[in-house]
């Protein structure tokens, strides 16, 4: 099937492939690249990579969910939060609630097969790929080890799953944090907008203006402060609790649960 590609800017490309497939990004500098993500895994994503750059390269992962970490097994180290590890070693769990069976059961057999060593990063850290270098921002909240990626260069923020307009953030999920904490990493981006122009998210397949920051805050404080109140959802199985509300606010939207908050 192979990834559809869409260049955002000099040297940016967006891979968009499966549906509920999170956004792969692949930011090339002078001497090196990096790959933000990897997707579902359902099918050998190195060897599409290695057919857009002839640069070395790098291979990091925003959080360790399965539609953003299922194809790490096709690569020798992918960078990470530590705390991503544990959900990129088990990428199937999530993948249950989107993939069909069989799709399901082909991952599961690659991800037998294959593997990969974690290099773990931190705040601060820096990829460095010639003229161009890639800052670790932590952001913890849809997941304890979410992490953005802020490039200077290109005034883009690589954002993950923490800041998505084209579908619900889900603080449900395990190693969720509580909506406070998420709050407060979403202030911490918005402390560095005057370094980035536009987010590149996780499943937005244009880059999103980084005035939506604005209304994650808002929505997230009025939550917090009990002036927006969310509607009762019922979530799947797979996310143990199935009991959770969901509040909307401009064009943003939040799945919590009113005990961690």
């Amino acid at each position: 099937m192979g990834h559809k590609i869409i260049a955002l800017g000099d040297g940016v490309r967006l891979l968009t492939g499966a549906p509920d497939e999170c956004c792969i990004y692949l930011v090339e500098g002078k001497s090196s690249a990096l790959v933000v993500d990897t997707g579902f895994g359902l099918e050998d994503i190195r060897k599409e990579i290695e057919g857009l750059t002839s640069l070395p390269y790098k291979v990091v992962n925003t959080h360790g969910h399965g539609d953003h970490s299922g194809g790490d097994m096709y690569f020798g180290e992918v960078y990470m939060s530590a705390a991503a590890e544990p959900d990129a070693r088990e990428a199937l769990e999530l993948n249950k609630t989107v993939l069909p069976a069989q799709e399901i059961e082909k991952m599961r057999q690659r991800l037998e097969s294959g593997s990969f060593k974690a290099r773990y990063v931190s705040d601060g850290f820096v990829f460095d790929l010639g003229g161009k270098q890639i800052e670790i921002i932590e952001i913890p909240g849809h997941t304890e080890g979410c992490i953005a990626l802020l490039d200077k260069q290109d005034r883009l923020l690589f954002s993950g799953d923490c800041a998505v307009k084209a579908m619900d953030i889900l603080l449900v999920v395990p190693q969720a944090q509580p909506l406070s904490t998420y709050l407060q990493s979403m202030k911490k981006l918005r402390g560095r907008a005057a370094e980035y122009d536009a987010l590149c998210t996780g499943h937005d397949l244009e880059p999103v203006g980084k005035e939506f920051l604005d209304s994650v805050i808002d929505c997230c404080g009025k939550i917090i402060l009990g002036e927006l109140l969310g509607q009762d959802i019922e979530l799947p199985p797979v996310f143990g609790d199935t009991r959770a509300k969901r509040a909307v606010y401009e064009d943003f939207a939040v799945a919590y649960r009113p005990k961690s908050l």
